[in-house]
């Protein structure tokens, strides 16, 4: 899948596109809709996409979200240091395990579903113990959105 942002041209017919938000210079796109539960309780409104950022960052709040919506599939999870942390093996299956993440963004003119399973967003960290690629971001506390980093490059 490639992400086009803003107008697409013309006889592009094998990219999806999503409009930028009103203020393209921190090239945000609005949240449409997502598979969390829940999800009418989450701070963003939007997402930022950030190609420098090791992680995807969200809002406090929002991981509290999160941490649950993984505590329906995972016993033990817990939010602690800015990250999720759930109790695993080094031979855990992610995908099985970790719920896929349904994101849609954009509007009415254009908008994308971007879809990330659970190795994209959870890591095996050590002592049985398996960590989150979203963090908390104290920084977007003030913030409306969610920065799209690494882990969604890396999976598209």
């Amino acid at each position: 899948m490639f992400v086009e942002f803003g107008t697409p041209n013309s006889g592009i017919g094998s990219f999806v596109w999503a409009s930028l938000s009103a203020n393209p210079q921190i090239w945000a796109v609005n949240l449409i809709r997502t598979n969390i539960p829940n999800s009418s309780g989450l701070k963003a409104i939007g997402f930022i996409f950030d190609s420098g950022s090791s992680y995807i960052n969200a809002p406090n709040a929002d991981m509290t979200i999160l941490t649950n919506m993984l505590k329906l599939n995972v016993s033990g999870c817990y939010y602690a240091n800015y990250m999720i942390n759930c109790p695993c093996t080094a031979s855990t299956n992610m995908d099985a395990t970790f719920p896929a993440i349904t994101l849609t963004f954009g509007d009415t003119a254009g908008s994308v579903v971007m879809t990330l399973t659970g190795a994209a967003y959870m890591v095996y960290n050590s002592n049985n113990v398996c960590t989150s690629l979203i963090r908390g971001n104290v920084a977007l506390d003030a913030s409306n959105y969610w920065l799209l980093g690494l882990p969604v490059y890396r999976s598209f």
